[in-house]
């Protein structure tokens, strides 16, 4: 391997995950084409180490492209940087056995035994530097270098963000068996009182590593009220209602899965000012399907929905592994049947593809002078038609333009 242009310990990354390769077939031929295209802008010599390293990872290297860095390219360099950057936090903190959420998440810590495992075996030296480097959001490393760790009668499986995604790649892959976790890890910032969250998955895990809060420190004020569309496990309103006093939480959330824990964090934390509805919000008011995605069904987290797009040819390869009725409901028409709702300052759109049904369900909310603030998640296909429809009602766009193939989309009345 040529070693213009890296530093020696990039190199030694590299070629510590070239020597652990051991099968390069785990990833499909769609999935590795992608990767190389995102690699288009790079030197011949990056392409090079980025492949070694996403032949090396298998699963790993599109859990960073994928999940870390929000799909977008990145230079090898960059992945091995953060590889190390985790390794060495991961080293230090098991010395001390308290590990920051993002490096639970990154080595699948599900609970408080995860870590007490994982740091009696870097104290004892059988978990070192190496082992770090190759098990980051590996399920399959974690679990060949520290699966052997057992309770009395319950074999202690480590968890990253890549474990469910094996059934696209793996034909022998089957639902989980093991316990599953609930286990609260506190959330602490500077701008808000602290609260915690319920932890039953890698995919919770990876939200509180990750969890955006520019947009609600920069126009949460006291009395604001958010309304959150697609509130999944509650992490988003329940830091809302923490920034200032007398805020107000409206959550939807059709999922029962997530309903069940959003309600158990609702409880966990006495938060009395977040109300839950258990209903989807579209352009329409009835009943249909609602499709949960292979996480949900699998346990993995109500991640990745396809929700109220369960027939959308345009979707693909995206399985549709369980279907439910769901409640949908216009949110003017929700507002009417319950005057006891506070008229929203803030809303929040989250809703996997559907965000502008949701949008022509809101006519009448949205020309309410009240309110002031809207983040929609969109992508490239979608965010011109958002714009274009909120403008009439008086909302411009302040966030800038993000390269992520998905992005929250930030308004405000002008």
């Amino acid at each position: 391997m040529s070693r213009r242009g890296y530093s020696d310990e990039e190199v030694a990354i590299a070629e510590q995950l070239v020597a652990q390769a051991s099968e390069v077939g785990r990833l499909d031929a769609a999935l590795l084409a992608r990767l190389d295209a995102g690699l288009a802008d790079a030197t011949a010599e990056e392409r090079e180490l980025g492949a070694q390293l996403i032949k090396a990872q298998r699963m790993s290297a599109r859990g960073l492209l994928a999940v870390v860095l929000g799909h977008e390219p990145a230079p090898p360099r960059v992945l091995l940087a953060y590889l190390a950057r985790l390794a060495a936090q991961l080293l230090e903190q098991g010395q001390h056995g308290k590990f920051s959420n993002e490096v639970r998440w990154a080595f699948g810590m599900l609970s408080a035994r995860h870590a007490q495992v994982m740091a009696e075996a870097i104290r004892d030296g059988r978990f070192r530097h190496d082992d770090a480097i190759v098990s980051a959001f590996s399920s399959e490393e974690l679990n060949r270098r520290l699966g052997a760790a057992r309770d009395v009668t319950l074999t202690l499986e480590f968890r990253t963000t890549d474990h469910f995604s094996f059934s696209f790649v793996r034909p022998d892959f089957a639902p989980p068996t093991t316990l599953v976790f609930d286990e609260a890890l506190p959330i602490t910032t500077s701008k808000a009182r602290a609260f915690e969250v319920g932890v039953t998955n890698a995919a919770e895990l990876r939200a509180i590593a990750h969890l955006s809060t520019e947009w609600l420190d920069a126009t949460i004020v006291d009395g604001s009220v958010l309304y959150d569309v697609g509130a999944n496990v509650g992490m988003f309103g329940l830091y809302a209602s923490r920034i200032a006093a007398g805020v107000k939480v409206v959550a939807f959330e059709p999922d029962p899965a997530n309903l069940a824990r959003l309600t158990a964090n609702i409880l966990r934390n006495r938060a009395r000012d977040i109300i839950a509805f258990p209903l989807a919000l579209s352009d329409t008011d009835g009943a249909t399907q609602f499709g949960l995605s292979m996480w949900a069904a699998l346990g993995g987290g109500g991640m990745g929905h396809v929700g109220l797009r369960v027939d959308d040819p345009a979707l693909g390869r995206q399985l549709v592994v369980h279907r439910i009725g769901a409640v949908v409901r216009r949110l003017d028409t929700l507002r009417a049947e319950a005057p006891f709702l506070p008229a929203p300052t803030h809303i929040k759109i989250d809703v996997d593809g559907v965000d502008l049904q949701v949008l022509r369900g809101a006519a009448e909310t949205l020309r309410a002078p009240t309110l002031r603030h809207l983040m929609v998640e969109a992508d490239a296909s979608s965010i011109e038609g958002i714009v274009a429809f909120l403008s009439p009602f008086g909302f411009r766009r302040t966030d800038a333009a993000s390269p992520r193939s998905t992005f929250n989309a930030t308004f405000a009345r002008s």
